[in-house]
């Protein structure tokens, strides 16, 4: 960022007050609208997610208590597309997440049959906070050809966070999942526990 000064002969001049580059084609607005931050936090974190340095990422969260240690941008890498709608229709992903109903709004997309003995994407590749434990539930869900325009899903590769891999694919909701089955615009398909250390 660029500022004009007078200087003490009387003519102006400019001088670089702070740079700001852009990373990965999001702006930095974008970037610190997903968490709080003072100013010079927000400017070093958006550095190291630019230049992927995540563990130093991982611990500049941690030691500043950033996020409640989650991750920065939703967890994304980067943006690899966006589809809403019909493009939707009969795709499946799944999730991973504690016992009840279908919750939340992050999921990973399915190819082909896959399902929790044959993950094309991993827990680890997920980088999620917990580890598989007692009452963990697994459900794959797929969409039906009734997708409403104003159901969008962001696609992004994950960051690796909490000691985990990551760099598996993750897809960001616009619409809760226990709302698109409410609505009837998804069904489950798969749907597994995990209980006295297997999946039933």
């Amino acid at each position: 960022i660029l500022e004009i000064i007078k200087q003490e002969d009387g003519t102006l001049g400019v001088r670089v007050v702070d740079e700001i580059r852009i990373f990965k084609n999001i702006p930095y607005d974008d970037f610190i609208k997903t968490f709080t931050a003072t100013e010079e936090q927000y400017k070093k974190a958006y550095q190291l997610w630019g230049e992927e340095k995540w563990d130093d990422l991982y611990q500049y969260f941690k030691t500043n208590n950033l996020n409640d240690d989650w991750p920065p941008f939703n967890g994304a890498k980067s943006l690899i597309k966006t589809e809403k709608g019909s493009q939707l229709a009969e795709k499946t992903f799944d999730r991973f997440q504690g016992p009840g109903d279908i919750t939340g709004d992050f999921a990973s997309p399915v190819y082909g049959t896959q399902g929790i003995d044959d993950l094309y994407f991993t827990y680890d590749s997920r980088a999620l906070k917990w580890k598989i434990g007692e009452g963990t539930n697994y459900i794959k869900f797929k969409f039906k050809s009734n997708v409403p325009d104003d159901v969008i899903f962001e696609y992004s590769d994950v960051i690796p966070w909490f000691g985990r891999q990551g760099l598996g694919d993750q897809v960001k909701s616009s619409k809760k999942f226990k709302d698109l089955l409410d609505e009837g615009i998804i069904e489950i398909i798969e749907r597994k526990e995990y209980k006295n250390g297997k999946w039933k």
